[in-house]
């Protein structure tokens, strides 16, 4: 009994302790850490954040800067956070829960950067992009640096914590979303972050200003991209891939695997038109885009207000409908081959192993296994493998389908939405256009099948 009682004990005081430790996160009041680079503070101003009791549970950090170059101003921002967040004395906690105000004398402009904790949040909710956002940074960029940060303080501390803060239900939906999602909703960046608007933004984007002005229309730059990434393939394989699959066949498989993955990705135009599209929704993505020299483009974005209104419920459902499209065309060159017969898809996945033992391993890993608890043996799996690895993960579609459809009727404002749309549209469409060609092509392979039987 004593034994039972103190197990008992045991346990409830780890309970209080690991509760205490959440409680505290929230609770703890932090003092506001400046760090005035330009040395553009005064007396006052410094006394004023020392004193302000900003909402608990949220280190703010204000810095100021004299001169950032408008075309990165947004990176910087982002560049600071991560430095001031290794050396800020409770680094986790600002890494999670943080604020960071960034002021800049030139460009005259106030950013907002905020922990990941809270990073979606204060996003979807105007304090970091959007119309309120935008409406602050503009009313502050009339006023002197002193005010101005004075102005900003106080906005975040009254809008922020209400902003980021959930019932525990919502918490927990928001929290398994976004975790199951997390490499889709990437993709949803804004000029300032990422891969794509590093490296593919300022293209894409002259080249989508020139159509629109030409021909005022949207879609033609993604298929002049897509063309251009089918040649790009086609090149690398008649430089590349072809003469190692003469010379050593598993080998140029895997490159030839690796290069259509990499260059998915890399030139994953909708995602990069994207950044562009969402670059309304701050003022420093603006200027950013204005300072490329590139006519027009700002014209590109959406609205502000696209990003306050919250997501109409038919495009929550037409969301959900097309991401379940994307994924079947994202394995639209497997169509023609699930059409086959059983024995002929195992006698070509049988010469596959041997001159393509990656990609074999590939299909087999997507085609045997699917949801949380569906999973079939490696016999069943090879009875069918081509119709497995075409059907089986429809299941995963439609749950993402369906997380994409809560996302954007709960959390998501109505710009993030569009834009997710936006770039599916492409991809969807060139997928129909592979599963067309690959039910075409099915009948030849069956044909040769035929033949060397």
């Amino acid at each position: 009994m004593n034994v039972r009682r103190q197990r008992l004990w045991i346990i409830a005081a780890l309970a209080g302790v690991l509760l205490a430790g959440c409680r505290n996160r929230q609770d703890e009041q932090f003092d506001v850490i400046i760090v005035d680079t330009a040395n553009v503070l005064s007396d006052d101003t410094e006394n004023w954040l020392r004193t302000f009791k900003y909402p608990k549970g949220l280190p703010l950090v204000v810095t100021t800067e004299s001169r950032i170059s408008t075309a990165i101003v947004g990176a910087v921002a982002d560049a600071r956070f991560k430095a001031i967040a290794r050396q800020h004395p409770q680094k986790d906690v600002f890494e999670d829960r943080g604020v960071l105000l960034v002021a800049s004398e030139t460009p005259a402009l106030i950013q907002i950067r905020v922990g990941r904790e809270i990073h979606s949040l204060a996003r979807w909710r105007g304090i970091t992009a959007g119309e309120p956002y935008l409406r602050q940074q503009l009313a502050t960029r009339h006023q002197n640096v002193n005010d101005g940060i004075r102005t900003m303080v106080a906005w975040t501390a009254a809008e922020l914590p209400s902003a980021v803060e959930l019932p525990w239900q919502r918490r927990w939906l928001m929290f398994e979303i976004v975790q199951t999602l997390g490499a889709e909703l990437d993709e949803l960046s804004v000029p300032s972050e990422g891969f794509y608007s590093a490296f593919l933004l300022k293209p894409i984007s002259t080249v989508r200003v020139m159509e629109r002005n030409r021909f005022g229309s949207w879609w033609m730059t993604y298929v002049l991209i897509g063309i251009a990434c089918y040649l790009l393939k086609a090149l690398l394989a008649l430089l590349l891939v072809n003469p190692l699959r003469r010379r050593r066949p598993a080998i140029g498989n895997a490159v030839a695997l690796v290069l259509a993955i990499a260059i998915g990705l890399g030139l994953a135009v909708p995602s990069a038109g994207s950044a562009v599209l969402l670059a309304g929704s701050r003022l420093e993505d603006q200027l950013a885009l204005r300072a490329s020299g590139l006519p027009g483009v700002d014209e590109l974005t959406f609205a502000p207000g696209t990003f306050v209104r919250t997501t109409d419920v038919w495009i929550a459902i037409l969301l959900f409908l097309l991401r379940i499209m994307k994924g079947f065309a994202d394995r639209s060159w497997l169509a023609g081959f699930a059409g086959l017969a059983d024995e002929q898809q195992r006698e070509l996945f049988t010469r596959l192993k041997k001159v393509n033992p990656l990609l074999a391993f590939l299909l087999e890993a997507i085609g045997s296994r699917t949801g949380k608890s569906i999973e079939l043996s490696e016999d069943d799996y090879l009875r069918s493998p081509y119709t497995n690895s075409y059907f089986m993960p429809v299941v995963d579609d439609i749950w993402a389908g369906v997380r994409w459809g809560l996302l954007a009727a709960f959390f998501l404002p109505m710009g993030l939405s569009l834009a997710a749309m936006y770039f599916w549209l492409v991809p969807i469409a060139t997928g129909l256009f592979g599963t067309a060609k690959a039910v075409w092509a099915r009948d030849a392979v069956a044909q040769r099948l035929a033949g060397h039987a």
